[in-house]
């Protein structure tokens, strides 16, 4: 499990907060493309604290990812979302900007290593069982130091 800490400035025990899937294990996208367990380990290593985009954008930023981790099912994430973000229902589709760095085939790809670049929310994920699963304040995710809510 990949923890990023400090924590956003502006994380409070109320701020919104989504968990999900942004990529899932053994299961071909609409592309093609099946990516293996364990595609994410390299990355997740060396990953840094970056923003939770809106399909992709860089200039629409609406979150911070504060958690990234694998597990059987795939890649799964905790982001901060901000402000002036807009709703996000549980089931919305997650996706994911990435580098190939190890992989077999050419139109039905098998991905062995991924670098991530970034995570957004989108209306139809590549992945389609790539979704939301969660949403609630920080504080019932255990991901805020200061358990006082102002």
């Amino acid at each position: 499990m990949r923890l990023f800490k400090p924590y956003p400035e502006d994380l409070t025990p109320k701020t919104r907060v989504i968990a999900g899937y942004a990529a899932v294990f053994d299961e071909r996208d609409r592309g093609g493309d099946l990516i293996k367990f364990g595609a994410f380990t390299n990355s997740l290593a060396r990953l840094k604290p970056f923003p939770f985009l809106k399909s992709h954008d860089p200039k629409q930023v609406i979150g911070n990812l504060l958690m990234a981790y694998q597990d059987d099912f795939g890649l799964a994430v905790v982001i901060a979302l901000g402000s002036d973000c807009p709703d996000i229902a549980i089931g919305q589709g997650l996706s994911f900007g990435y580098r190939v760095r190890r992989k077999r085939g050419v139109k039905r790809r098998t991905l062995y290593e991924l670098e991530l670049v970034e995570i957004s929310i989108v209306e139809e994920p590549m992945q389609p069982r790539a979704r939301v699963t969660r949403i609630g304040p920080a504080k019932a995710f255990g991901v805020c130091e200061n358990e006082e809510v102002a």
